[in-house]
């Protein structure tokens, strides 16, 4: 099984966009940094479901830069977390749930 993973993961370091410029970065620490922000996506979205507040908040700096203009029309703002998890609690309380699955996820990568 060790094998099948170090195998899978050269595969995925092989397949990967070739660094044309130095626009994004690329290698194996590059593909470690994208997987991490995906299993963060992907928690928060967990959190959510399960209306874990205190975990979902848990992944938050104090003040984030919120864009649901797509929803609203409003600009991005920047936010307390406090208030964006006060806000997803307010719309999934009582019996609401909801389920959330993303794929194709596009990270982008900026050199510290």
């Amino acid at each position: 099984m060790n094998a099948l993973k170090h195998v899978t993961f050269a595969a995925g370091v092989a397949l990967s966009p070739v660094d044309a410029g130095g626009a994004e970065p690329s290698g194996w620490q590059a593909l470690a940094d994208e997987r991490a922000v995906i299993r963060i996506a992907d928690a928060i979205d967990r959190a959510v479901d399960a209306q874990d507040w205190k975990l979902a908040r848990s992944y938050f700096a104090d003040r984030v830069t919120a864009d649901f203009s797509s929803l609203s029309g409003q600009p991005a703002a920047n936010i307390a977390s406090d208030d964006l998890i006060g806000a997803w609690a307010g719309n999934l309380k009582g019996s609401k749930t909801s389920l959330h699955l993303r794929t194709n996820h596009q990270v982008v990568l900026e050199a510290d």
